[in-house]
């Protein structure tokens, strides 16, 4: 099954570390390696101050191990994403999915849905350029 996890048509919002949490400032870098790139992602629920996402100072989600290039699918120990709550709180996601397509105006619209326990829930969606 392509995606195991319902995905809810909302802005993207959940629980952190027992917190509501709702998205609202994408950072997107992609990262080179030479002989292949890859794309981390960092959604947080604040904008980074001055441009700096090092002193955000809430929870947010990092992506770094997602396949950017296809419709998405089911997170695992591979394909995961982690919820980082300063100043070194790390949760591993690997139960949940992930869906991409493009929004009306050309955006990327990213969905995830996961339940991780009952301090760590997401569901809904983000855009970005």
């Amino acid at each position: 099954q392509q995606y195991c996890y319902e995905f809810k048509d909302q802005p993207m919002q959940g629980v952190i570390n027992g917190q509501p949490w709702q998205a609202r400032h994408v950072h997107r870098q992609v990262v080179d390696f030479g002989n292949r790139t890859e794309e981390k992602i960092a959604i947080y629920a604040d904008a980074c101050p001055q441009d700096n996402c090092f002193m955000v100072a809430t929870p947010s989600i990092l992506i770094s191990k997602l396949d950017f290039s296809g419709a998405g699918g089911n997170l695992d120990n591979k394909k995961n994403v982690t919820l980082y709550t300063p100043p070194g709180n790390n949760v591993m996601v690997t139960q949940g999915s992930y869906r991409l397509s493009k929004s009306a105006e050309g955006k990327t619209r990213l969905e995830i849905s996961f339940n991780h326990d009952a301090e760590n829930a997401m569901n809904g969606y983000i855009e970005y350029e």
